[in-house]
């Protein structure tokens, strides 16, 4: 083996020029905190092949030379035999070559203080406890291995390794990003992280999981294919991220190999699980496994695979599993080649529509706990709604698809509902005129009212859902589906014939004694009455419905009547009405998920942000609707374009040209999760702290006399000092505090006196 040696420290490192490690600041300070710990003497890096344990135990050897005697850095994946672990370890050592191993190594390491950095140990477990005999006679050596596997050892501290982070907020920060755009240096020099090819980096980090040898691989391609081509290719990893550098162990050179190596190392009966966890996609439960196994004791199968590190475990939703996307595509393939692929996809199929099926919703989107659990499931149920498209089921699609409509209408997902919908109607069983090819169509004309480009097709889904649904005598369907021909007469441009509708589906719903569908029509004639500039109308109908929907307390339609509700004050100039709607639309918001009404609810905020002075707030909240409107893919109707250019015109003449468009771009950045935080918190600040001293001056709900004695009071003048100052009587300066203390929404005189200095507050007199 090659030395290095490094002064103060006899040193065996196999490694004399490494580039600067990216990320694992988390890890190494952990392994580091470890191994100076009296009482640790072995730390295992554990985690699946190709995650980066051998750069990680390189640096961390570096890093650690000072502090040992000895450091030495043996490689152990080209043994066969787990019983030679310990004379790999005495070559390394140089331990004498005529006396039995242990005790030569024994002697070897004597009383000095030893660092032994074992690679690639996980094939070699059998004999791994000899590890603990050579630990027991030597009490100054410390061991790191580097596994796939837990070691099982009780001298073991187990430090399992993550990928590196993905692209959140700033993509520079994502330390995938980071390693890719380094690798790609190396095919290209003049490769640069730009805004061309931010969002194709990205995605390639994404598709690989943040793996740090995929993205090595994936960089090495960039010489045969350019990086929009490449992100095509990464939809099947293992055929593309092969041919690695023929100086890298052969096991390194592919991602098909590197997976192939853990996969040999399991029992037929966990390669038979690992198998069947391929068809999952994007994770699984515990209970999910068991109803696509059909087994009760997948417990111990779990914990095999995750100690194999081949599963990744989480507690986000009471417990789930699962593998990064290459490990994955391995297992499907496994699964690909069982005779019992068949009912295992139908098991998994079945599994999630009767999940499906138990979610609780409110109107247009789910509750709650149910929507992160669908968030979480999103590719299992696309998986399963593949499979019923396959095997020509299109009822039990139909019924996977209203049960993720909710789900579908929340995140926005419109076109995607539309596009698997059109898939399920082209079937064979999907094309006759059905009760469920008639519920399919009024599904789709539903998505496609959220659109806002397609409405001839809309009002096709329409017609002949309505048709479908007279011929079966469903008259709560036809009418439901009329609620979506109205919507899509109003965009494009019919709003008579929206309105003469949804005063026939009034008596429809009358009829059916339906009383929530009347309160929701008479919603929609308001805001149709909103569109024709007809306000006193609106509100008449608003109110008309509000007894109805708060009865039935689904906080879905309560907060879009409050946003409605805002839209009129807004365009009458009542600011404080609007205001006062919004808040509570706002709060009623909070419990639900849904893109659509955080769209309607952002606009009308970031016009009272820059009524109450903060221009730059509302810049970067206007932005961040326009960002919720691109991610739906929903059109903008051209009343709302002009609406949106005049309040961006509005801000550009506060804050001029370059700090609009810095605040633009900043409202494009930011998480959603961070701008509803900032909202709320605006909304729960006081009137008079909601605006930055920079961005408002003296707020005109305060009349002079008023002013005058915020400003005295401030200074720290009695009420009776205030009073002769200013000529008038003690209890009227009480009064007139208790007064700016109401207009202002602030508690007590102290936070007064803050206000006042804050904002730069003087008397006219003195």
């Amino acid at each position: 083996m090659d030395s290095h040696e490094v002064p103060g420290a006899h040193v065996h490192l196999p490694f004399p020029f490494l580039p600067p490690i990216i990320g694992r600041d988390r890890e190494l300070a952990l392994a580091h905190a470890l191994l100076l710990r009296d009482d640790v003497h072995l730390v295992n890096l554990r985690g699946p092949g190709g995650i980066g344990k051998t750069r990680l135990a390189q640096e961390l050897t570096q890093r650690l030379v000072s502090t040992f005697d000895l450091v030495v850095f043996v490689e152990l994946a080209p043994l066969r035999e787990p019983t030679l672990i310990l004379p790999a370890i005495s070559s390394a050592l140089h331990a004498p070559p005529h006396r039995p191993v242990l005790e030569g190594l024994i002697e070897t390491i004597g009383e000095r203080r030893v660092l032994l950095v074992l690679d690639n140990l996980e094939h070699l477990l059998p004999h791994v406890q000899d590890l603990t005999t050579l630990l027991a006679h030597a009490p100054h050596l410390k061991i790191v291995t580097t596994s796939r596997r837990v070691l099982h050892l009780r001298s073991e501290h187990d430090l399992p390794l993550a990928p590196l982070s993905l692209p959140q907020d700033d993509t520079e920060q994502s330390e995938a990003v980071q390693l890719f755009v380094r690798l790609a240096k190396t095919v290209d020099p003049t490769f640069e992280l730009d805004d061309k090819n931010r969002a194709l980096v990205e995605r390639v980090c994404v598709l690989l999981d943040g793996m740090p040898l995929a993205l090595e691989l994936a960089a090495a391609r960039l010489r045969a294919v350019p990086l929009e081509e490449l992100v095509e290719w990464l939809g099947t990893p293992l055929e593309v991220l092969a041919d690695g550098p023929t100086d890298a162990p052969r096991r390194s050179r592919s991602l098909r190999d590197t997976v192939g190596w853990s996969y040999d190392l399991l029992t037929p009966n966990e390669q038979e699980m690992f198998a069947v966890c391929g068809v999952f996609v994007g994770g699984f439960t515990k209970a999910a496994l068991e109803a696509v196994t059909g087994r009760p004791d997948v417990r111990n199968f779990l914990i095999q695979l995750v100690e194999h590190s081949l599963l990744r475990s989480t507690t986000s939703l009471g417990g789930r599993w699962s593998m990064l996307e290459p490990i994955r595509e391995f297992a499907h393939e496994r699964l690909d080649e069982s005779p019992d692929v068949r009912n295992v996809r139908e098991r998994h199929a079945n599994y999630y529509l009767t999940l499906s099926e138990q979610a609780e919703s409110w109107t247009q989107t789910l509750k709650a706990e149910w929507m992160e659990r669908f968030k979480a499931e999103h590719a299992n149920f696309e998986g399963s709604l593949q499979w019923f498209i396959q095997e020509d089921r299109a009822e039990d699609a139909t019924r996977l698809c209203k049960a993720l409509r909710p789900y579908w209408l929340g995140r926005g997902l419109n076109r995607t509902a539309i596009a698997w919908i059109e898939r399920v109607l082209a079937t064979p069983s999907g094309r006759p005129r059905t009760t469920h090819r008639a519920e399919l169509l009024g599904f789709a004309a539903d998505h496609t009212v959220q659109l806002g480009d397609s409405y001839d097709s809309g009002e096709r889904y329409c017609h002949e859902s309505i048709e479908l649904h007279r011929e079966y005598g469903n008259a709560l369907g036809e009418a439901n589906v009329m609620c979506s021909l109205a919507w899509l007469y109003d965009g494009s441009g019919k709003g008579d014939a929206a309105r003469d509708l949804r005063l026939d589906l009034l008596n429809r719903y009358e009829v059916l004694g339906d009383q929530a569908q009347v309160a929701m029509v008479l919603c929609n004639l308001g805001t149709g009455f909103i569109d024709a500039g007809k306000y006193d109308r609106a509100l008449a109908y608003f109110d008309q419905a509000l007894p109805e929907l708060e009865r039935l307390g689904d906080v879905t339609n309560l907060a879009f009547h409050a946003v409605f509700r805002a839209v009129v004050f807004k365009r009458t100039g009542n600011v404080d009405a609007c205001l006062h709607e919004m808040k509570r639309s706002w709060q009623l918001g909070a419990a639900i998920e849904d893109r659509a009404f955080l769209w309607r609810a952002l606009g009308i905020v970031a016009y009272l942000v820059r009524q109450s002075g903060q221009a730059d707030f509302a810049t970067r909240l206007l932005s961040a609707q326009e960002h919720v409107r691109l991610q739906m893919q929903r059109a903008m109707l051209p009343s709302r374009q002009k609406e949106l250019e005049e309040e961006q015109q509005a801000l550009r003449s506060i804050l001029g040209q370059a700090a609009f468009e810095k605040a633009w771009r900043a409202g494009e950045k930011i998480s959603l999760a961070k701008i509803q935080s900032q909202v709320d918190a605006w909304f729960a600040a006081p009137v008079a702290m909601r605006a930055k001293p920079e961005d408002q001056g003296m707020p005109d709900v305060l009349t002079s006399r008023e002013r005058d004695v915020v400003a005295l009071v401030a200074a720290g003048f009695s009420d009776k000092q205030v009073a002769s100052k200013l000529g008038i009587r003690g209890g009227t300066v009480s009064k007139h505090v208790g007064n700016v203390l109401g207009k202002l929404e602030l508690k007590n005189r102290t936070e007064l006196a803050r206000w006042a200095m804050t904002h730069g507050v003087s008397p006219s007199i003195t």
